[in-house]
């Protein structure tokens, strides 16, 4: 009946109810299944068709709802003075009726609750209801939901203590606590596991709501906000201070506000709203903050004064700041046609776009952490076991007998293997007599001793970025956390187990850890392909240097793999995939300047072909500008296609970028073919291939 009502076709409707009432079940007893039968009440709650049903259902309800609103009987409540009006809200199988506290609109909802019944077949349930209304109403709460309570106010630390109190009652047992809970909840590139804290995960997901509000999000939520406390201005704005009087809600959206803001850059497009020394658009730091300016001049200049023509003016930027910050400038894109507008992205992330966890990790950061990168230990191929062991071990968080005898929980510090005075990490790992036989069994051919006087965390960071190889092709670094792991093992059996014999046979236990490791692959041989007969080939290569900066290259040959024209650019310091994108940017416009017609471009940067093919879904991408300007003159192109293509059958334009780190900043066209670069050019000829 809700169906016909809804105006679906009769066709539609019998299929639905065809699924519906066909619908047959299996249980698995033991292993094994029983004998198909039909329900008697149609599907199961958690069948893919359930939520769909329940959708279509309930959409009659409102349909009854929004026409006695329209009718005037049933009175709505407004969000704010000018806000949305509100008289429902749907969820998978709850309902929030929002009306004016008479008795009548109360009567009013549960009428139109009773003919969707009627309709529907279901049955409202007000034993599972709530009734809430305005302050002066003694009903205060809507209950709990899923175990939480539904609040409307702030809540306090009395408000969960049933829950915290739960909690802490299973943790009964007394526990060693290895490591403080602010090490473990460091990201991983920060020395940590990446265990979320929850006060700073709470605060990155409150920045996610504000830049969902910031970018016009479509939702109800968002537009009632937007009319409440916001008026037309941008949730960024400065002079947006939090009201006296506003929900508990709104607050921690201003809370979260806090970190969206350290992470808001603007993204230039004609330059002519973001101001040049005030606003974030380099570095996350307002310009005249940073190091590096000679003179502040009008502090009030747009960033479009520093633009000459479709470039930036070199001259004018030197002229206040320092090389390296001019360096930085001048390879940022910029659209002076205003196809990409200005606008602020998110900084933290490479595609501009918001993340929880780039806004998680901007909140971690602190001069006391490591200053060398964590990655490496995260990237080796070893058993996520023993990541996390090789990760407590360079923590210092392991128990030697040191570090039991000092907690209470041993009394005698000593190794109990070769009666050293006092067992500590290095000691079980390293100094031991136990472990000095192993490692000179096992140790990597060609390892120098010296190696054994390094200090501790030295020795294990160069044992861990080893890349020697032990046997024919297993990675020592491999072999190396096998035999840690292994000496940690047969440490703690002695130790715990001392009424037990263990066998000890280190290298039979770690040969068979790691022999089934698979052999390295075999490199695949390719070589450059030429054009077809009649077409042209734009090879294009990005190259960085911490040093001189980034370069962007290309080569243009014909069919016949002869020279057309080559070109490298110095864009100061940037990232690889801007050098990338900027090569083809000025291969494109190289390559219309000649009027090619006929062009295949081939870059061995996936992610920059990858934003060329997705360019009209960029948003916010920092470099949509630049991609937008490459796709226009591909469109200019009569017959252009941009492709992905190995680095092998790339090796000219790799080449020329990497020679190219000397240049001057700017262009450099070379019409004439480097006489260094000649036999490189003879051996794509031949398809000479590279592995």
């Amino acid at each position: 009946v809700v169906l016909a009502k809804l105006g679906l076709p009769a066709a539609l409707r019998r299929l639905i109810m065809h699924c519906v009432s066909t619908v047959k079940y299996q249980i698995c007893i033991n292993g094994e299944l029983t004998d198909s039968f039909t329900p008697m009440n149609g599907i199961r709650q958690g069948d893919p068709l359930s939520p769909t049903c329940v959708v279509l259902c309930v959409e009659k309800l409102s349909h009854i709802i929004f026409d006695l609103v329209q009718k005037g009987c049933w009175k709505a409540v407004k969000s704010s003075q000018s806000g949305h009006v509100v008289s429902h809200l749907f969820f998978a199988d709850d309902l929030i009726l929002f009306a004016e506290a008479y008795v009548k609109q109360a009567q009013i909802m549960k009428g139109c609750l009773e003919i969707f019944c009627q309709a529907s077949g279901q049955i409202a349930n007000y034993d599972k209801s709530a009734v809430f209304g305005s302050p002066i109403l003694r009903r205060s709460d809507l209950g709990k939901y899923l175990g939480m309570p539904l609040l409307h106010t702030r809540g306090t630390h009395a408000t969960y203590k049933k829950l915290l109190d739960r909690v802490h009652s299973r943790e009964k047992r007394t526990k060693v606590h290895l490591c403080q809970w602010n090490l473990v909840c460091r990201p991983k590139c920060k020395g940590g596991l990446g265990c979320k804290k929850s006060s700073a995960m709470n605060q990155a997901l409150l920045a996610k709501i504000g830049w969902r509000i910031q970018n016009k999000d479509g939702g109800l939520w968002a537009r009632i906000y937007e009319a409440k406390y916001l008026k037309g201005t941008s949730i960024l704005d400065p002079s947006l201070l939090p009201k006296q009087v506003c929900s508990s809600t709104w607050k921690g959206i201003l809370h979260g506000l806090e970190l969206l803001s350290k992470g808001m850059l603007w993204r230039i497009g004609k330059g002519d709203v973001v101001k040049f020394w005030q606003d974030r658009w380099l570095n996350g730091r307002p310009l005249f903050e940073q190091d590096g300016v000679l003179q502040v001049g009008d502090v009030t200049c747009n960033v479009s004064s520093f633009f000459k023509g479709d470039w930036w003016d070199t001259d004018k930027l030197r002229a206040v700041l320092d090389e390296d910050l001019v360096q930085q400038i001048i390879c940022i894109p910029m659209e002076v046609t205003n196809a990409v507008p200005n606008a602020q992205i998110w900084g933290p992330a490479t595609n501009g776009m918001f993340s929880v966890k780039t806004a998680y990790t901007l909140l971690f950061h602190g001069s006391e952490w490591p200053s060398y990168d964590w990655q490496f230990l995260w990237k080796l191929k070893i058993p996520p076991k023993l990541q996390i062991f090789i990760w407590l071990v360079f923590q210092g968080k392991i128990l030697p007998n040191e570090q039991r005898a000092r907690r209470h929980l041993a009394d005698d510090p000593t190794c109990n293997y070769c009666n050293w005075p006092v067992e500590s990490i290095s000691h079980i790992f390293r100094d031991c007599e136990k472990a000095t036989s192993v490692w000179h069994a096992m140790l990597c051919h060609g390892a120098h001793p010296h190696v054994f006087q390094m200090d501790f965390n030295p020795w294990l960071r160069y044992n861990l970025l080893s890349k020697a190889l032990w046997g024919d092709h297993v990675p020592w670094t491999l072999v190396f956390v096998f035999i840690c792991w292994v000496l940690w093992k047969w440490r703690n059996n002695h130790i715990f187990n001392v009424d037990d014999e263990v066998s000890y046979d280190p290298e039979k236990i770690i040969v068979a850890a790691v022999g089934d490791t698979k052999a390295p692959k075999i490199p695949l041989l390719l070589a450059w392909e030429p054009p077809e007969l009649g077409q042209f080939k734009l090879n294009v290569d990005g190259s960085r240097r911490c040093a001189s900066g980034s370069i962007g290259a290309g080569v243009i040959r014909n069919s016949l793999g002869d020279w057309v024209c080559g070109f490298a650019v110095n864009l100061g310091k940037e990232q690889i995939l801007e050098a990338e994108v900027w090569g083809l940017f000025f291969g494109l416009q190289l390559a219309s300047a000649k009027g090619i017609r006929r062009l295949t471009v081939e870059m061995d940067a996936a992610t920059a072909v990858l934003l060329v093919q997705q360019h009209s879904r960029l948003g916010s991408h920092p470099l949509a500008s630049l991609i937008a300007s490459c796709c226009a003159m591909v469109r200019q192109i009569s017959d252009c296609s941009v492709s992905h293509i190995y680095r092998e059958r790339n090796f000219v334009a790799d080449c020329l970028a990497k020679w190219s780190h000397n240049l001057d900043l700017g262009l450099c066209v070379l019409d004439a073919v480097p006489s260094w670069l000649g036999a490189l050019l003879v051996d794509d000829l031949l398809g000479v291939p590279l592995g």
